[in-house]
């Protein structure tokens, strides 16, 4: 199935499904911060780099800091007596790794201190409509975390 008709798909699901029965009020200006992840996942990102990020989001009351998990401990530390989150990825960035990986990742960044997992699907699997194996990644994963 190509990437269109993926698309084309999920549309037409969309067009199907009821109204959602939660409205969101979109907060505006400086407030929009909040829904906001200040994120930095260069591979070549630096301590230093990560503690600018963390001061901006406690200046700027954005909602998590999204990083790289060798960062984690350092986000957190500097994070603690903060209401900003420490986001971190797992299968990042191709999601090309074994299901036990992601399972395990998610567990190290859990108890290094990460509130919130991202975790990029196994794309491979996806395309190749192999779609139990890619919501089985997904369910071990959330499992875990």
């Amino acid at each position: 199935m190509e990437l269109s008709q993926l698309i084309s798909l999920a549309h037409d699901y969309e067009q199907q499904l009821p109204p959602a029965s939660v409205q969101f009020n979109i907060p505006e200006g400086k407030e929009i911060a909040g829904w906001i992840d200040h994120t930095l996942l260069k591979p070549e990102a630096t301590a230093a780099q990560i503690r600018v990020l963390c001061q901006e989001a406690m200046e700027n009351h954005f909602a998590t800091v999204c990083i790289n998990p060798v960062f984690v401990p350092l986000a957190c530390g500097l994070l603690r007596d903060a209401k900003e989150n420490v986001c971190t990825v797992v299968g990042f960035p191709l999601g090309a790794v074994l299901p036990e990986f992601k399972v395990y990742e998610t567990l190290a960044c859990i108890n290094a201190g990460a509130s919130e997992i991202d975790m990029v699907i196994n794309i491979g699997a996806l395309k190749s409509e192999a779609f139990g194996l890619v919501m089985n990644e997904i369910q071990s994963v959330t499992a875990t975390a």
